[in-house]
């Protein structure tokens, strides 16, 4: 069988795990969530099963991955299609069909936007693994562990040991167990997670009734964003992690309009194998969930239901970081760096001239070109044009959006200004945010797009004041 069916293969059943799990969640989706979910959902269910079994001592091998399908496929399969679908809530549809003119130029911005995924496709595939962490990170442990048939090959394959999550790590290991990994179709993992992002935040901006043509276009500002068309091809883990965070973020977002605990349970799904994917999943999913219960302290709505959106975050959390205080953690600078600046802030040492490097550098980076292209600048423009200030007051949406990014903010900020604390001194500052920024703020930049575009949108949503009593909504959060 060519190398390249047998990859189409991997993927198509790794679409499948991820669309069965998708219905078997939400019950009912329409296309475009399983486009946008299905991929990163298979993908990251079935490597952290499979890292439950290996570092149970079961050999991380082409039968044990196989049994490890089945056994998920099949009660997934039967949770999906057995039970009776759940009807969409209608309350809020999408926005209504445009003109013949605006028909003609959505069609011609999807043009673009899928010229933009094939030329995504053939650098990943063509370029295949070429840059430092793609290949001592990601690419080599995944074959490591796929030849010596455990994960804890990870600890002498590549680089930083057993230090970060192993989703995308052992996702590549799949292709080289089935196929050799030859051409290498693990590449195709980076545009597909691409594409998924692209059509996650096109459907969240149409579902709350922006039209198709603006939708469009933030689509096309998003896959043009030189940061994440690059990424659609290096083989990071910044991407996929980008995609599970955000559409976690709107899924669960959207699951506060209904309510719907499904969909709650959906982005909570989406937040937990964020944590299995990047160090930081755990710090930024910890921090969405603090900014959500800051929305609750205000908002009037009481929607979100607490089981589903923590029970998965923290299974997953819980599971690693048994495994990573059981196994050496690697070389992972961040590791110490938090260390050393918990025990520097707790001793009242305020480093003031990082902190000044760190905001000339954040207000620089943000205006770079060569990483955000004109994405960052219109957005600005966006939120100062159309993001009005009683929209964040009023509009529970917008508002859940904004506190979100400024939480994530925050984060990305303080992730960097524990470089001070480094023993290699001041002048280490820059060199780790020249390493590090760009990455790890894709998330939040990505959501600062969408809510810009969300902004376009004048009709009036959901007050966030006057929040009623617990009583009336018993156990939900």
């Amino acid at each position: 069988m060519p190398v390249a069916l047998q990859d189409v293969l991997i993927l198509a059943a790794i679409y499948l795990l991820g669309a069965t799990a998708v219905r078997a969640i939400l019950k009912r989706a329409d296309w475009l969530t399983f486009a946008s979910l299905s991929v990163g959902v298979g993908g990251g269910l079935l490597t952290w099963v499979l890292f439950l079994l290996s570092w149970a001592g079961v050999s991380f091998g082409l039968s044990t991955v196989l049994l490890a399908y089945a056994g998920l496929l099949l009660p997934l399969t039967i949770v999906a299609w057995r039970a009776e679908p759940v009807p969409w809530n209608q309350s809020k549809p999408w926005a209504p069909q445009p003109n013949r003119l605006s028909i003609w130029m959505t069609r011609g911005t999807w043009t673009a936007i899928l010229l933009l995924i094939g030329i995504a496709i053939s650098l990943s595939i063509g370029l295949s693994y070429y840059t430092w962490d793609a290949i001592a990170n990601w690419s080599v442990k995944g074959y490591g562990m796929a030849l010596e048939g455990s994960i804890l090959a990870g600890a002498k394959w590549g680089s930083v040991g057993l230090s970060y999550p192993m989703n995308l790590s052992m996702l590549i290991g799949l292709f080289r167990i089935f196929d050799g990994d030859l051409l290498p179709g693990s590449k195709f993992l980076f545009p597909l997670f691409y594409v998924s992002l692209l059509l996650g935040c096109y459907r969240f901006w149409r579902v709350h009734r922006l039209g198709s043509f603006e939708a469009s276009l933030g689509t096309l500002l998003l896959a043009s964003t030189p940061i994440l068309f690059t990424h659609a091809s290096t083989g990071y883990a910044n991407l996929p992690f980008t995609v599970y965070l955000c559409l976690g973020v709107l899924w669960v977002i959207e699951s506060m309009q209904e309510p719907d605990g499904r969909k709650t349970l959906m982005g909570s799904v989406l937040l937990a194998l964020s944590t299995w994917t990047r160090p930081e999943g755990l710090l930024m999913s910890t921090g969405i969930l603090a900014a959500l219960g800051l929305v609750h302290v205000f908002s009037r709505q009481n929607r979100l239901k607490l089981m589903p959106l923590i029970l998965p975050p923290l299974s997953v959390a819980v599971s690693w970081l048994a495994f990573a205080r059981l196994h050496a953690t690697g070389d992972a600078e961040a590791y110490e760096l938090s260390s050393l600046a918990l025990k520097g802030l707790l001793a009242g040492d305020i480093r003031w001239t990082s902190l000044a490097v760190i905001i000339r550098f954040v207000g620089g980076q943000l205006l770079r070109y060569r990483d955000w292209g004109f994405t960052l600048g219109l957005v600005g423009i966006l939120w100062i044009v159309a993001l009005r200030p009683k929209d964040i007051w009023r509009d529970h949406v917008k508002t859940t959006l904004f506190i979100v990014i400024t939480v994530l903010s925050l984060i990305v900020f303080g992730a960097h200004y524990m470089a001070a604390y480094s023993p290699r001194g001041p002048a280490w500052v820059y060199e780790w945010l020249s390493l590090n920024f760009t990455r790890v703020f894709m998330p939040v930049g990505t959501l600062m797009s969408v809510l810009a575009f969300l902004a376009i949108n004048s009709e009036p949503g959901t007050e966030v004041r006057n929040r009623p009593s617990p009583k009336q909504h018993g156990t939900s959060m």
